[in-house]
């Protein structure tokens, strides 16, 4: 069976290399001509990012009582960020991977998944929000748009919490969870659920991870501005935010590993849309691309890589 995961697993790390060949080897002709000192801060601002997520997934973690370092947070972060570029569809296959990772470090098992599917939804909201937040601001300057937008989703949020520090909403989810022991499939969903209802999310702990998120986002939104300004094209922050939500989105619907060549034609589409020459757009996406997708994979991948022979050892 293992070796079967083994072929499967490396099957799948070759045809995502065979397909986004091709986008690869046109990056690097783009960069050829490269600013290289805002290249290498580009890197930073990623390296920063992933850096960052590896904090949030240590906060969702501890809104329901469990603990992890930050190394190993870390470690989580950036082997499910690579877990998630390498399949199809590959935000499900991270986020168990990242549970799983999290339980083999010590973490019970709800907490583990708490903080998992907690991290998820922080993460996208975070995002939707930033992207939503810039959107308004560039359209016409309507800071009072903007000003609402952000009290209601902090009122949203606040809500929400108050909602799960609520007796009848515990009653239920110790209902829900009641149900699903019945299925010892579903029994690792059961134990978050129960997690979640006898200690229900830390606002501190929420806020924590909140602004961990928008840091991780904010690096994201430097490291393509830096990557398309590397390539000689300038663009408004609002323009790159729009984009990157643009490339969230289509790779939210499962396509190819990682989103290869559906990124490429969101990000650039959305450039296009808003009146930035095809050239020096493309041009800057794959930049990007290199610098968000490739190298952070790479290094995910070795990781993985090294897990994988450490635990044959171990056998």
């Amino acid at each position: 069976m293992r070796a079967l995961l083994a072929i499967l697993g490396l099957t799948v790390v070759v045809w995502a290399l065979v397909a986004g060949w091709p986008q690869v080897v046109h990056a690097v002709s783009a960069l050829r001509g490269a600013n290289v000192p805002l290249m290498a801060t580009a890197v930073v601002a990623q390296a920063g990012a992933l850096a960052m997520l590896g904090r949030v997934y240590r906060q969702c973690v501890a809104t329901s009582g469990g603990r992890v370092s930050e190394r190993d947070a870390a470690g989580v972060a950036l082997r499910a960020y690579a877990v998630s570029r390498m399949l199809p569809g590959g935000g499900a296959a991270a986020a168990i991977f990242a549970a799983q990772r999290l339980r083999r470090g010590g973490v019970a098992d709800g907490p583990a998944v708490t903080g998992v599917a907690l991290t998820g939804v922080i993460t996208m909201t975070t995002l939707a929000m930033i992207v939503g937040l810039m959107a308004l601001q560039a359209a016409a300057d309507p800071w009072w748009a903007v000003a609402i937008l952000g009290v209601g989703a902090f009122a949203g949020a606040g809500g929400g919490l108050l909602l799960l520090h609520a007796g009848g909403a515990r009653r239920r989810l110790l209902g829900v969870a009641g149900r699903l022991r019945r299925r010892p499939a579903l029994a690792v969903w059961a134990s978050a659920l129960e997690a979640l209802a006898e200690r229900p999310p830390r606002p501190g702990a929420v806020a924590a991870a909140v602004g961990c998120s928008a840091a991780a986002w904010v690096c994201e939104l430097a490291a393509l501005w830096l990557a398309i300004a590397a390539v000689g094209a300038t663009l408004p922050m609002s323009t790159v935010a729009l984009a990157l939500g643009a490339a969230n989105a289509a790779v939210a619907v499962p396509h190819t590993p990682g989103g290869i060549g559906v990124v490429e034609v969101a990000m650039t589409g959305t450039f296009a849309a808003l009146g930035v020459q095809a050239a020096p757009a493309l041009a800057g996406v794959l930049a990007y691309r290199l610098v968000a997708f490739w190298v952070p994979v790479a290094v995910g991948a070795s990781l993985l890589a090294c897990d994988g022979v450490r635990r044959r050892r171990r056998s």
